[in-house]
């Protein structure tokens, strides 16, 4: 997963002592079929569906450490990305593509078990 513009420039002024980034204490799963935007934190694919409901994720270190459910959509649709957001400021942190894109049908759910999302910070990468 890679971090957004907004989770970086937080970042970099937390560890300049230029201002203080709070922990984000409540997180959510997004859905999206492209990935246009959401490095910026504009998104322009989120999942529109009257079923579609961002989902409520928590990890122990950096990785899911609950199951994460969508109910089935009303449209078929191809789910590429998924985006980790700060619920409070309702900011995309991080996000990614998923390792294979999720064709879905109409009413079918989409399911992410425990450990599906795991985030990665490898030495010289935020």
């Amino acid at each position: 997963m890679a971090l957004t513009s907004y989770a970086i420039d937080k970042l970099e002024k937390h560890f300049l002592g230029v201002a203080s980034f709070a922990m984000p204490i409540h997180f959510e799963i997004a859905l999206f079929l492209t990935g246009e935007g959401l490095k910026e934190n504009s998104p322009q694919s989120e999942v529109s569906d009257p079923n579609y409901i961002r989902q409520s994720i928590k990890f122990d270190i950096n990785k899911q450490s609950s199951a994460v459910s969508f109910k089935g959509f009303t449209v078929a649709m191809t789910i590429t990305y998924a985006a980790l957001i700060d619920k409070s400021k309702n900011k995309i942190l991080t996000f990614g593509a998923l390792e294979t894109p999720s064709i879905l049908a109409v009413g079918e759910p989409f399911y992410l078990p425990v450990g599906a999302v795991t985030l990665l910070f490898d030495e010289g990468h935020l």
